[in-house]
């Protein structure tokens, strides 16, 4: 109760009035052509969005990786424009540039819980897409109200007959606008033919019962927007400081399960890994020796266990993260858990080595596709999450958290969206309908796209990378001559 008292009242800036009605019309654009990647519209909501959050976030410090998020969301909503993917459509891609679009609002807005991406991944994600938006979904009609409320605060009373003569004034001028345009059109045939034109354009194009249906489309589109820009940009520095107090609370209170019942889940996991090892050692690693199973073809052989293994790995991820976030005392405390950690972190290199390894046999022998490419990106993702796990020592985490590592991270990500649209490119200009007979041809075709894709991919990565380090220049040098006035 006193809590609610001491409350400060709402209050709005008149740039989040203007920001306000600037997303209705950012939220049409999305809800009228959001899934329609055949013109230039994801561009134009993407200039739209860009320019409000950059306008909501005007004066805000900087933070360098949001150059980096920026890059990624451009890049991705770039490749649903002009690199349509026939594998898995645009779906994926449409996913990445939301997820990009929503870190990159975070991160310009200064509300990443650690001031940047890291171990409050989790509860970024959760603020970002659920908590910010939907814990604000009000707040443009709040701002909208602030304002039309207004002379009602400060004692003013609402003049009824102002009113209701503003509207009527507005009506009559519309009246009086068709009745001149008609007798302009009469007057004149060319300005008549300019009026027949507009109107028969509008009759033609603009389908109001769609324009109705996509405008009630864009409110909840709207106020999600709204409440993540505008809701970020409330969020003070001791709010914040103090959410992060709870968030690790929270996780320091996780550690409820003792050491030794997690010792003996991972031993139990480590001794059926081991056990499928020895059982199926001749059938897993036959792709080594490219020696095949009886009654096995290659592209059986390939596609049994593909992907049954990747959700092994899966598991074993989210294991060890319970595992590190919920032992009692830390891993790293514990001798005989962080072995048995490393031990399973082991058996999943394998298993994406095995992974992989029938894979690349399938490659081999049927050469590359887009969905084959797939695959291998989905492994080594897997992989690196694993890899990237919070029992690992410092050592190993800076190796695998450097620039380097962020870069070639970049590189792949670019890499993968754009590499189909270059092979499509190279398959209907250049090579003949001959191409999947011929293997010359097929390792031409292979070198050819793989090697331009790369080079795209590289300009990419260096293009935002150099944004990144220029943000990060700028918002040091910035933040010097603040700390000396």
């Amino acid at each position: 109760m006193d809590e609610n008292l001491n409350k400060p009242a709402f209050s709005a800036a008149r740039k989040e009035l203007i920001a306000a009605l600037a997303s209705y019309f950012v939220s049409y654009i999305y809800a009228a052509f959001g899934f329609n990647f055949t013109g230039a519209w994801p561009l134009i909501f993407a200039a739209g969005y860009i320019a409000l959050v950059e306008y909501l976030c005007a004066g805000r410090p900087r933070a360098w990786e949001s150059w980096v998020w920026l890059g990624c969301m451009v890049s991705s909503v770039c490749a649903c424009v002009f690199a349509p993917c026939d594998v898995w459509g645009d779906f994926l891609t449409f996913v990445f540039a939301h997820i990009f679009a929503v870190w990159w609002t975070m991160s310009r807005a200064g509300v990443l819980l650690g001031g940047e991406s890291g171990h409050f991944l989790p509860y970024d994600a959760l603020n970002g897409f659920i908590l910010l938006p939907f814990g604000n979904f009000f707040l443009r009609i709040r701002t909208w109200w602030f304002f039309v409320s207004r002379p009602r605060r400060e004692g003013k009373k609402l003049n009824t007959t102002a009113l209701l003569g503003s509207i009527l004034a507005v009506l009559l001028a519309v009246v009086l606008l068709v009745s001149a345009l008609n007798l302009l059109s009469s007057a004149d045939d060319g300005f008549g033919t300019l009026v027949e034109t507009v109107t028969d354009f509008f009759g033609n194009n603009v389908n109001f019962v769609h324009f109705w249906i996509n405008s009630l489309l864009s409110l909840p589109v709207g106020a999600f927007i709204f409440g993540l820009i505008s809701g970020g940009t409330r969020l003070s520095a001791e709010r914040l400081t103090e959410r992060r107090g709870q968030v690790e609370s929270a996780l320091g209170a996780l550690r409820i399960v003792p050491a030794a019942v997690w010792n003996v889940c991972l031993a139990a996991f480590i001794a059926v890994y081991a056990v499928f090892f020895v059982l199926q050692g001749g059938y897993m690693f036959g792709a080594f020796t490219r020696t095949l199973p009886v009654d096995f073809t290659v592209a059986e052989y390939a596609r049994q266990g593909f992907f049954e293994l990747c959700r092994v790995m899966a598991l074993n991820f989210v294991l060890l993260w319970l595992v590190t976030r919920m032992s009692k005392p830390p891993v790293s405390e514990r001798k005989v858990s962080l072995a048995l950690c490393v031990t399973l972190l082991a058996e999943s290199i394998l298993f994406a080595v095995i992974a992989l390894s029938k894979l690349a046999l399938y490659i081999d022998c049927f050469g590359f596709t887009p969905l084959r490419l797939q695959s291998t990106w989905l492994a080594l993702v897997l992989l690196g999450c694993i890899l990237t796990s919070a029992f690992l020592p410092r050592p190993l985490e800076w190796l695998l958290g450097n620039r380097l590592m962020r870069w070639l991270s970049g590189l792949t990500f670019n890499f993968y969206i754009w590499h189909q649209f270059l092979a499509v490119q190279y398959v209907r200009n250049w090579f003949p309908n001959t191409l999947h007979s011929d293997p010359g041809l097929q390792w031409a075709f292979t070198v050819l796209c793989y090697a331009s894709t790369l080079l795209l991919a590289a300009a990419l990565t260096a293009v935002t990378d150099g944004f990144a380090r220029w943000g990060k220049s700028f918002c040091s040098k910035r933040t010097r001559k603040q700390s000396a006035l």
